[in-house]
């Protein structure tokens, strides 16, 4: 399963995150669209434990 497969999102909520990281500049636009990618990301996998078991296993710190 591919990353891509997993963040599927409206038509609407994307037009809504390009226009207003068209509108911040800088420092901010890139905080804006890495929390943007960082909510989907932890919500799809929070919807699929499996992956979210396999993302626990690969990040988790070592003991």
């Amino acid at each position: 399963m591919s990353l891509k497969s997993i963040i599927q999102l409206t038509e609407n909520l994307k037009s809504l995150y390009i226009k207003t990281a068209k509108n911040l500049k800088g420092s901010d636009r890139r905080q804006f669209m890495a929390s943007v990618v960082k909510e989907e990301i932890e919500t799809r996998i929070n919807r699929l434990p499996n992956l979210k078991k396999c993302f626990v296993e690969i990040f988790a710190k070592p003991a």
